[in-house]
């Protein structure tokens, strides 16, 4: 599971393998670890020699995590973009972590679906970013999140670990949100009428 590949992932050398980041030309905010998972196993295949022994499962878990998290944070980043958000690092933040996160996301390149933005044009500006689910407790992420809150000026909110178990709570907070959100757009549109 996502802990015993944490394990693994501090001790392993994560540029060991330089596995592909899903949908990096895909202009929409939907995550993907197909392809991902089947460069992983091709790997491993092509990796008979070693793959008992516990440096190359160290390595292979440090280059996929790496890996899987960039692909969450571009994602995400897009997401927060899409949603209104400008990055704005804040002259408070410490200069070097300033420096960090700038350096971190200055290469990645945005596809914005300019039909996409102007759907969610009318959506209010989000005033924090939820990490949850199982990996939310993984430290390497919350880092990686952290930073783009630092970027976009917003907290970032986690569960506590004991409560990074699976994504009911993720998915039943996103069908509020939903719902609420239906509510008040239902209720705009009563009061145009």
């Amino acid at each position: 599971g996502g802990a015993a590949l944490e394990e693994w992932a501090k001790i392993g050398n994560e540029s060991y393998v330089k596995f592909p980041i899903p949908k990096v030309r895909v202009k929409d905010c939907n995550f993907s670890f197909s392809g991902l998972k089947s460069a992983v196993s091709r790997k491993v295949e092509n990796s008979k020699d070693f793959e008992e022994q516990d440096w190359f499962k160290q390595d292979i878990a440090a280059s996929f995590q790496i890996t899987a998290f960039n692909h969450l944070v571009q994602r995400t980043r897009l997401a927060m973009m899409v949603s209104n958000c400008t990055p704005q690092v804040s002259n408070e933040v410490d200069s070097k972590l300033r420096d960090k996160v700038r350096k971190e996301f200055e290469n990645h390149e945005d596809y914005i679906d300019a039909v996409t933005k102007e759907t969610l044009s009318h959506r209010e500006k989000p005033t924090c970013l939820v990490v949850s689910g199982g990996v939310a407790s993984n430290k390497t992420l919350r880092y990686k999140m952290d930073g783009l809150g630092v970027l976009f000026g917003l907290p970032v909110l986690y569960p506590e670990p004991k409560h990074c178990t699976d994504n009911a709570v993720m998915i039943a907070w996103a069908a509020i949100e939903f719902m609420k959100h239906q509510a008040e757009s239902h209720m705009s549109n009563s009061d145009e009428s």
